[in-house]
C-alpha cells in the first residue's frame, strides 16, 4: 500500500471499534472525502474488512493476516532494522532479494519479508519448506564492521534474539548449533547467513530467517513431520504473525548492537544458558570428517568446543550436529 492509505489504515488502527466519519478523516489528514474513499476501497482489497453505516461512517472490523510493511512499522521502536521493509507475496528466496537490494545500496537494516518462498533454502543448499501466509520468512541486510571470521557470531546472536522472544510469548525454547531453535526436541527456525567480502572485509551480510508460526499437521510433509513443529501446534492457538515479526526485529537489533559494540561474551553467555547441547556427548559431521565430544560450548568466534575422550579440544566452525550417546 501506499504512503496515503498507511494513514488512513493507521488512523483507523488508532480508532479501533469507533465509527468514523469519511469527513472526519478527510480533515485530519488532509485528504478529500472522496480520497478517503479510494483509500478504503484499496484497503478492502487488500483485505481489510469494514463495517459502514449511513451517519455514522466506517469502522475497522478486522485486518488480513499480512505481513505488511505498515502493520509492521507501527510502533516498532527500532532505530536500524526494519526502518525500510519490503513486502512480497511470493519470491524466490528473501535472502537472493536482500542481496540485490544490498547490491543497489540498500541501508542497513533493511529488511524483505514474504508470504511465500518458490526456493527458500537453509544451511548447505538445503530446501526450506513453508505453506504460503502461515509462517515468518524474512532476511535483514548487515554492514557490520567486523572481521569476516567473526561472522558466525551473527548467527549466534541471532538464535539469542529468537529465543528471547519467544520466552516472552511463553515458549521454551532452546538453539541447536550452529543455526536451529529447537521446541520440545523439534525445529521451529532456522537462520542462513551469507557474506560477500571484499578485500577481506565484508562487504554486506544478509541474514535470513524462518520461523514456523501457524503451520498446522498436515502442512509438514512426511519427512518432516516428526522432526519439526511450529508455533500454533505447541501453544494450540493461531499466534498474530505482526506481532511475532515486530518483536523479532527488535530483538535482533538489541543483540546486534551487543555485537558490533564488541560485547561478544555477553552474547556467547546468553546463547550457552539456551544451548540444548552444552555438556552433552555429540557427533559433528563435517565433509567426510567425524568429531566427536562433549559440547563445552563456543570460542570467541562461534565455533563450538569439543572435548573428546582423550581430553583433546576441537573447534568446530560448520558442520551437522547429532545427539549421541558415548560408546
Amino acid at each position: 500500500m501506499n504512503h496515503r492509505t498507511g494513514e488512513v489504515l493507521a488512523f483507523f488502527q488508532n480508532r479501533v471499534f469507533d465509527f468514523v466519519s469519511g469527513e472526519e478523516i478527510a480533515k485530519a489528514l488532509g485528504f478529500s472525502r472522496t480520497a478517503v474513499w479510494n483509500h478504503i476501497d484499496t484497503l478492502r482489497q487488500l483485505g481489510y474488512e469494514f463495517e459502514a453505516l449511513p451517519r455514522l461512517g466506517y469502522r475497522l472490523l478486522s485486518s488480513p493476516d499480512r505481513l505488511f510493511p505498515d502493520e509492521i512499522e507501527r510502533s516498532l521502536g527500532t532505530e536500524v532494522i526494519g526502518r525500510k521493509i519490503y513486502y512480497y507475496d511470493r519470491v524466490s528466496s528473501t535472502n537472493d532479494v536482500a542481496d540485490r537490494l544490498a547490491e543497489e545500496g540498500a541501508c542497513e537494516g533493511t529488511v524483505v519479508v514474504a508470504e511465500y518462498q518458490e526456493k527458500g533454502r537453509g544451511r548447505m543448499g538445503r530446501s526450506w519448506q513453508s505453506p504460503h501466509g502461515k509462517n515468518i520468512l524474512f532476511s535483514v541486510v548487515l554492514r557490520p564492521r567486523l572481521d569476516p571470521s567473526f561472522v558466525s557470531l551473527i548467527t549466534i546472536m541471532s538464535s539469542v534474539a529468537v529465543t528471547r522472544v519467544l520466552e516472552g510469548f511463553g515458549f521454551n525454547a532452546l538453539i541447536k548449533w550452529p543455526n536451529d531453535v529447537y521446541i520440545d526436541g523439534k525445529k521451529i527456525a532456522g537462520i542462513l547467513t551469507e557474506m560477500k567480502c571484499e578485500q577481506d572485509q565484508i562487504k554486506h551480510l544478509i541474514l535470513g530467517m524462518g520461523l514456523n508460526v501457524n503451520m498446522e499437521e498436515s502442512d509438514f510433509s512426511d519427512d518432516l513431520a516428526p522432526i519439526a513443529k511450529s508455533l500454533a501446534l505447541v501453544s494450540k492457538i493461531k499466534l498474530d504473525r505482526k506481532d511475532i515479526l515486530r518483536k523479532l526485529l527488535c530483538e535482533l537489533e538489541s543483540t546486534y548492537f551487543l555485537v558490533v559494540k564488541g560485547c561478544y561474551d555477553q552474547v556467547l553467555a546468553e546463547w550457552s544458558r539456551r544451548s540444548f547441547l552444552v555438556g552433552k556427548w555429540v557427533e559433528v559431521i563435517v565433509g567426510d570428517k567425524k568429531e566427536e565430544g562433549v559440547v563445552l560450548g563456543t570460542d570467541s568466534k562461534g565455533a563450538l568446543l569439543l572435548r573428546n575422550e582423550n581430553g583433546f579440544i576441537a573447534s568446530v566452525m560448520s558442520g551437522d550436529v547429532s545427539l549421541r550417546a558415548k560408546s
